[in-house]
């Protein structure tokens, strides 16, 4: 038995070992990872103990860390596991205390862009600014435009190498603010750079056998060309070949260049419909984008039980 992945199919032996793994460290990390739940969710992970763990334990670091000055990808990815298990970042409740992420992602992202304005980078990494734009993004809400136009214009024009991540992270969110802007010259901007870098991802995958980057940038390069098939069409991706560069490699469960990768393979299946759930409008109409269509599917996928309350550097 396999599961999609677009055109292809991901073993299920594979999926069903990854999924373990990641059940098994949400139930045993003192230190609860966003990657991890926002994993689980795109997963179909049936395990309701540790979604209900983990998403409790986010929302109480959530309003703990609100105001001791999180880094905007800290909360860019609180806010993404948020939205994947239907939660409302913008009101986050527990311990009796009660935060906006959304707001706090605002501000956080409003100093990255300042530093960038005249510093030349932003306050933490291009990566980060990513995220940040992804995640306002799918929740549809704040300034999302601004840093994914300066995102496009260092894709085309890097002032030094960018990373697989950095470049697919960015195609993420450009992917995501081209089907919400009606700006012609943005838009011109984004398809521009989305061709460019998911057309370079496509030239590495072919002159490596599979790979792009390595093992651990791999799932993230895998969902940006799921994302952006419309930016390198009528060219093909041969998403099968991927899928057997990942699976034969021994995928160990731990932190890359950017943090916990294993967000980033289950990633590289399409975000839709999540086995063991219902999909149901998440808050602020968060979606994804499919390859072959265009279209938008949800994020968010309904939770198996009820909870407490309202679920990765240049």
């Amino acid at each position: 038995e396999t599961r999609g992945c677009g055109e292809c199919t991901a073993p299920q032996a594979l999926v069903s070992e990854m999924l373990q793994r990641l059940e098994s460290s949400a139930l045993e990390d003192a230190r609860p990872n966003p990657s991890v739940l926002l994993a689980l969710n795109l997963a179909g992970s049936s395990s309701r103990p540790a979604k209900k763990l983990l998403l409790q334990q986010l929302k109480e670091e959530a309003v703990e860390r609100a105001h001791k000055g999180m880094a905007s990808g800290q909360v860019a990815l609180l806010v993404l596991a948020l939205l994947s298990s239907c939660q409302d970042p913008q009101q986050v409740q527990a311990l009796g205390l009660s935060t906006d992420l959304l707001r706090i992602l605002q501000q956080a992202t409003d100093e990255e862009m300042a530093n960038l304005e005249v510093e030349g980078v932003p306050k933490t990494t291009l990566y980060s600014l990513g995220l940040d734009a992804l995640s306002l993004c799918l929740a549809g809400v704040g300034g999302y435009q601004e840093p994914s136009v300066e995102l496009a214009k260092e894709l085309l024009s890097p002032s030094t190498p960018l990373s697989v991540d950095t470049r697919a992270m960015a195609v993420l969110a450009l992917v995501c603010t081209y089907g919400r802007t009606d700006l012609h010259d943005v838009r011109d901007l984004l398809q521009e750079a989305l061709s460019v870098v998911t057309n370079s991802f496509l030239d590495e995958q072919e002159a490596s056998g599979g790979l792009i980057g390595n093992i651990y940038s791999m799932g993230l390069a895998m969902q940006a060309l799921e994302s952006a098939g419309r930016f390198y069409a009528p060219r093909q991706w041969d998403c099968s070949q991927a899928l057997s560069a990942v699976s034969e490699h021994h995928f160990q469960l731990g932190c890359g260049t950017h943090g916990d990768h294993s967000l980033a393979l289950w990633r590289g299946c399409r975000m839709g419909t999540v086995p063991h759930s219902s999909p149901i409008t998440a808050p602020q109409g968060s979606v994804s984008t499919s390859r072959r269509t265009g279209s938008t599917s949800r994020l968010c996928s309904a939770p198996t039980e009820p909870t407490d309350g309202p679920t990765t550097g240049q």
